[in-house]
């Protein structure tokens, strides 16, 4: 019989997080939070909403913890969202953050609509204690999730 273990954290990640916690960044973890642990396992990306006030902090320690901004091609990018990759190498796998610093929403493709509820959103931010982060709340989380998806599949000729 197989027994689960636990799935190792990305190093990379932790130590990170760890330091964004210890400043005064206002922060969260704000897109498919039920994806964390993958995220937090570098298996899928990190989607932070960081405060427009705390961007050049925020970004700062990224690059001391060897974050790396990419330029995502014209028609995959988004406003209000950079692109970060670095490399974990105790899990032999890269790490693809994405640094929102405006809630825009809308299909795959285009985020045409923007939710100027960033500084709302984050004040009602909660603490994840299993993670060590701090994740949207759940009504934000709901509002959010039933937004993008009207936005996401909403198909004006059928």
């Amino acid at each position: 019989m197989k027994v689960a273990t636990k799935a190792k954290y990305s190093t990379t990640v932790r130590v990170f997080l760890d330091e964004i916690n210890s400043s005064n960044i206002s922060y969260m973890h704000w897109k498919s939070v039920d994806h964390l642990p993958e995220a937090m396992q570098a298996k899928t990306d990190l989607d932070i909403l960081v405060h427009c006030d705390s961007l050049i902090d925020f970004e700062d320690i990224a690059r001391r913890h060897g974050f790396v901004e990419f330029d995502t091609a014209a028609l995959r990018s988004y406003p209000g969202v950079k692109d970060y990759i670095s490399y974990d190498r105790h899990l032999d796998r890269f790490v693809h953050l994405h640094l929102h610093y405006q809630l825009v929403l809308g299909d795959r493709w285009v985020k045409g609509y923007r939710f100027p509820t960033e500084v709302t959103v984050l004040q009602r931010r909660i603490w994840d204690a299993d993670h060590k982060t701090y994740i949207v709340s759940p009504e934000d989380e709901f509002w959010m999730c039933a937004v993008r998806m009207c936005l996401k599949y909403y198909r004006p000729f059928n």
